[in-house]
């Protein structure tokens, strides 16, 4: 009891931490971009060739340092905030969820079939972050020989509901399963794939936090199946 007590002040404390350096991190990058733009329009028709190089090497590192901070200010929200439990209505959500993501959706040439779903006991907003992570994550990693297709469901494993997401994306190898929801963690490093590797460990320190189980499958070249496992949901 002592010892988790004591994990748990470290993970708080790591926490903590995380959010305010991630925080008083912006206020720098953002100045580096904000100056860079001004001697870009200053002084862009006299500069040299590697003087832009360099400019444009400057501006792409502070936006990938951009992307990494608010992506360490989510992971650190999801993991530091309490729950606040509601009856959450997941086609509801879902629609929503779509609606927000409806250019991408567009972009990729997407079709997003949604089944009917449950209304369960969970936190909205983290719920929310869930999904549209995991959709987002199916959208990103398509394959680009055919138009993807993202299907979510609701069955029942045992006693327990579950929601599956399934797409028909490039998939990766099942022996990786566990480590795509490490911090950081990449299975695909083409540089065609922008990312720092933090949303699907959002999407498992959620469902840590309310006691879902999260698991994937897959297999390269035919996509991937993620599926949450609810125990307890208090739903209907």
């Amino acid at each position: 009891k002592d010892q988790n007590k004591q994990l748990a002040l470290v993970n708080t404390s790591l926490n903590q931490f995380a959010y305010m350096a991630s925080h008083d991190l912006q206020e720098p990058i953002r100045k580096i971009q904000q100056f860079s733009h001004f001697l870009g329009e200053d002084l862009g028709d006299v500069m040299t060739d590697d003087g832009q190089y360099y400019l444009n090497v400057i501006n792409n590192s502070s936006k990938r340092m951009n992307t990494l901070i608010q992506d360490l200010l989510k992971f650190s929200r999801a993991a530091k905030n309490e729950l606040n439990l509601t009856d959450v209505n997941l086609s509801s959500l879902m629609n929503e969820v779509c609606n927000e993501l409806e250019l991408r959706i567009e972009e990729t040439n997407a079709r997003v079939i949604v089944a009917e779903l449950p209304t369960v006991k969970a936190d909205s907003s983290l719920t929310r972050q869930l999904f549209t992570n995991l959709i987002s994550n199916s959208l990103k990693y398509h394959d680009e020989t055919r138009n993807p297709v993202i299907t979510i469901a609701a069955l029942h494993i045992k006693d327990n509901l579950a929601i599956t997401i399934t797409d028909n994306g490039i998939g990766f190898e099942q022996e990786l399963a566990s480590k795509a929801f490490e911090p950081f963690s990449r299975l695909h490093t083409d540089k065609a794939y922008e990312g720092n590797g933090i949303g699907l460990s959002i999407c498992a320190t959620v469902c840590e936090k309310h006691n879902w189980k999260l698991t994937a499958s897959s297999q390269p070249g035919e996509g991937s199946q993620f599926t949450i496992t609810m125990a307890n949901t208090g739903g209907e």
